[in-house]
């Protein structure tokens, strides 16, 4: 038997939905923060993330918190590569919730590696030296 449910109900259980997305994005932004306390570029997030009360109630007001997260995030991205792959991975869900057709992020963490990634601090060149090539007897 197929129940064809009115229009008001199918709409608030897409918003309860939404919703429900939206708590879990914040709830893996800030497990993601906790679990990578140690690193100072994650740990600047801590309780950044939390949602204010008058942006529960509607989804316009979770959409504009995201996207306050989204540009506080994308500042930052270029200085680690975890900044740049936490934020790669939130911006899917985000562009989940605001479009339902895109993909969203799978993972539990929005960030993936476990070892701390080797990013090399080198000083720009800044002197060329040329050396000869010529064979020494």
């Amino acid at each position: 038997m197929h129940v064809i449910l009115p229009m008001n109900t199918l709409e608030e259980l897409r918003l309860e939905a939404k919703t429900r997305f939206y708590h879990h994005i914040i709830s893996k932004l800030n497990a993601t923060v906790q679990e990578y306390s140690n690193l100072a570029v994650i740990a600047q997030f801590q309780g950044r993330f939390d949602v204010p009360e008058q942006v529960t109630f509607t989804l316009d007001g979770q959409i504009n918190h995201l996207l306050s997260i989204t540009v506080s995030l994308v500042n930052k991205a270029p200085e680690s590569v975890y900044l740049e792959e936490l934020f790669t991975n939130f911006l899917k869900d985000y562009m989940h919730l605001v479009n339902p057709e895109l993909p969203f992020h799978a993972g539990d963490l929005y960030l993936t590696s476990r070892e701390p990634l080797a990013v090399s601090h080198r000083e720009p060149v800044t002197e060329i030296s040329v050396r000869s090539l010529a064979p020494v007897h």
